[in-house]
């Protein structure tokens, strides 16, 4: 990252520039890629009669200390794009069309969510009716979508309702009352949910529901209630999910909470771990310091936490130097998978200083992690001596790991990796891909980039 006070080299701001538009390009299509794959099998999901509530939006669901890290940052990518690319449109359909279509139970349960939305928008008087007779005789699953759209709906009914069906003994349709509260915001809403999350004799479920709904309320009450849970709630699953919420609003309001918390005595690692992941949901930056604080963190699982951290900062402090020093003295491949992680999204990393880690690293997910990242760093500055091992070495192990590994996740960030680096060797790669019969997503995958590198 350029600092203020020092030169820039010429072409510095635009190749910045470039990076940052084309991390944003490839991010898209390979999220568009996945979401086309995954859609299906959401889709089936919600098709069948079941009676689990849904997940909450709009909140990356919480790693426990045994998790993937590749897992949860491919978790939290999905849930923030699933909700959009799921829900099917209701254009032109008219008050009495979308009352049918939420009321027929032989549509799709996406289909009457959709119809339900709709309606809770216009809040007319016939939309009420037709809301809550769902709110009667639909199942589970369509309740609690029911009491999460009526946040949106400005008829006076909603509010009073959702308060009611907060407490209401089906646990779909409180969780999802916790959801509509959230979107409301306002001080009665938000007490509602308070009360919810502090109530022992709720169920575990609905209080960490409530604990999210509240990292989505941009309230002093909210904040408040929060920072008293951190203090008081002792069940370590609420926990997590009241730090997530924390985590959800500014860090100048929750970095002393956050510091006081982390400094306890009789912490857990994966209390730690929930603290410190939290705070890679912060809307503005976090202290690197704190961060920093726990790279010598004896469980490789805090460590981990801190690596993902300080991926998702939107304005990532310049921590080049400690990245790599750090890097270069990390033994566990899950941290340095994070690492490699974190150094993307840092500006003019040197390929010079990128090189020799890569050509050391010998784990799975952290070997293609740091492909990566040199593709990155060989596309941003052209060094010669990465281009070449690159092309005579990456590209066919990349090309290797999309037709022979057998794990989509895998196979489309080897495929993100060629795209990125653009060298003619992998050019020629990607169309080998595009044309093998494999997975269809990876077919898909590859075709995309071909098409953006061709300019069509």
């Amino acid at each position: 990252m350029i600092q203020p006070g020092k030169a820039n080299s010429p072409g510095t701001s635009q190749a910045q520039a470039e990076s940052h538009a084309y991390r944003l390009a490839i991010g898209t299509l390979i999220g568009a890629v996945v979401v086309a794959v995954v859609v299906v099998v959401v889709v089936l999901q919600f098709s069948r009669p079941s009676d689990k509530p849904p997940p909450a939006t709009g909140h990356a669901p919480q790693s426990s200390a045994h998790s993937s890290p590749a897992t949860h940052l491919g978790k939290k990518i999905l849930n923030s794009i699933l909700p959009k690319a799921v829900a099917p449109q209701t254009p032109g359909l008219t008050e009495e069309q979308l009352i049918a279509q939420l009321l027929d139970p032989k549509q799709p349960l996406q289909a009457r969510r959709a119809a339900a939305r709709a309606l809770a928008r216009l809040g007319s008087e016939n939309a009420m009716e037709a809301l809550k007779s769902v709110l009667q005789d639909g199942t589970a699953l369509l309740k609690a979508a029911v009491a999460e759209v009526l946040g949106e709906c400005p008829s006076p009914d909603a509010r009073p309702l959702l308060l009611a069906l907060a407490h209401s003994a089906d646990e779909s349709t409180a969780r999802g009352a916790m959801r509509g509260l959230a979107a409301l915001g306002d001080a009665a809403a938000t007490g509602a949910i308070s009360s919810a999350m502090f109530d022992g004799n709720r169920s575990t479920a609905l209080r960490t529901e409530a604990a999210l709904a509240l990292g989505g309320v941009q309230q002093p009450a909210a904040l408040n209630a929060l920072i008293r849970a951190v203090h008081e709630i002792r069940d370590e699953t609420i926990l997590s999910d009241v730090l997530n919420g924390l985590g959800h609003h500014p860090f100048a309001q929750t970095e002393a909470t956050f510091r006081e918390f982390l400094n306890r005595n009789d912490l857990s690692s994966s209390s730690r771990v929930a603290a410190i992941e939290a705070l890679g949901y912060a809307p503005d930056n976090v202290t690197p310091s704190l961060l920093l604080d726990y790279t010598k963190d004896p469980l490789p699982e805090v460590r981990a936490a801190v690596g993902w951290a300080l991926t998702t900062a939107d304005n990532p402090s310049d921590l080049r130097p400690q990245l790599l020093d750090w890097l270069q003295l990390e033994s566990d491949p899950a941290v340095r998978l994070r690492l490699y992680q974190a150094l993307s999204h840092q500006d003019a990393v040197a390929s010079s200083a990128v090189l020799p880690i890569v050509q050391n690293e010998s784990a799975g997910d952290a070997r293609v992690a740091g492909l990566g990242l040199l593709a990155d760093t060989l596309r941003a500055d052209g060094n010669p001596d990465a281009s070449r091992y690159f092309d005579s070495t990456a590209v066919a192990e990349l090309k290797n790991i999309v037709l022979t590994s057998g794990r989509l996740d895998q196979s489309l960030a080897a495929i993100m990796t060629l795209d990125r680096a653009g060298t003619p060797a992998a050019i020629t790669a990607l169309n080998c891909i595009a044309q093998h019969p494999a997975d269809p997503a990876c077919q898909a995958a590859a075709q995309q980039a071909l098409k953006r590198h061709s300019g069509n």
